[in-house]
């Protein structure tokens, strides 16, 4: 458990108020807040309970979720029904999930030391912080189901809005597909891919974004 606040007295930074965690190397999945200090040590800066200063219209918390990739994790968050607005970021992929609609989460980490934000505030303060908190760098995540028959998604998340092609080559080169060539915002995009006039085999998805370019495998098998 995880808890987050602001109180009149309270620092910024790793005061008295916090609660530092204990290490969680030996912890199969872990949550942490990361304290912006550099006065403290690494340590010190991974903490289980975070009290800001009451000023500003709000916080901005940089949260760690620790596991190995591909494990899938519920994050459950509980708030007064008349708090301020709430919303958790997911700094890798771009996702965007309003806390106050729908306090549970699920994410499947993408490294073992996977980066959120959460964000507490007014509407205006979360709004403008949401929109600052992009994905830190281009992603093409791969695809699922993977093996799959007849249809799979492909997900990728794009650090700033630009011009996007995403084309599906088989083994030998050809291109067989593109589902996207336009332009798109900034964030987590899933986009459908059908296979059924596709034969069995290994196909290459490339996703390029104003000349950069990532590349993945798909395995159709029919």
């Amino acid at each position: 458990t995880v808890e987050v606040g602001v109180a009149d007295d309270a620092q910024n930074g790793v005061g008295t108020e916090d609660v530092i965690a204990p290490p969680s190397r030996f912890e199969a999945v872990s949550l942490r807040v990361r304290a912006d200090d550099g006065d403290a040590s690494t340590r010190q800066r991974s903490l289980v309970r975070s009290i800001r200063s009451a000023g500003g219209d709000g916080q901005v918390y940089d949260l760690r979720l620790q596991a190995e990739k591909g494990v899938t994790t519920t994050l459950s968050a509980q708030a007064a029904e008349d708090g301020p607005s709430l919303r958790l970021i997911n700094r890798e992929t771009g996702e965007r999930f309003d806390l106050r609609e729908d306090p549970t989460v699920t994410i499947t980490t993408r490294s073992a030391d996977h980066p959120l934000a959460l964000v507490v505030g007014s509407a205006a303060f979360v709004k403008k912080e949401t929109e600052r908190l992009r994905p830190e760098e281009l992603q093409l995540w791969g695809n699922y189901p993977n093996p799959f028959r007849q249809q799979t998604t492909i997900e990728y998340s794009l650090p700033e809005s630009g011009q996007v092609t995403l084309e599906v080559y088989d083994i030998l080169g050809r291109r067989v597909a593109v589902p996207v060539n336009r332009r798109q915002r900034a964030g987590m995009h899933r986009v459908p891919w059908n296979a059924a006039d596709a034969s069995s085999g290994i196909y290459l998805v490339r996703l390029t974004v104003d000349g950069e370019t990532r590349t993945g495998k798909m395995t159709v098998v029919q």
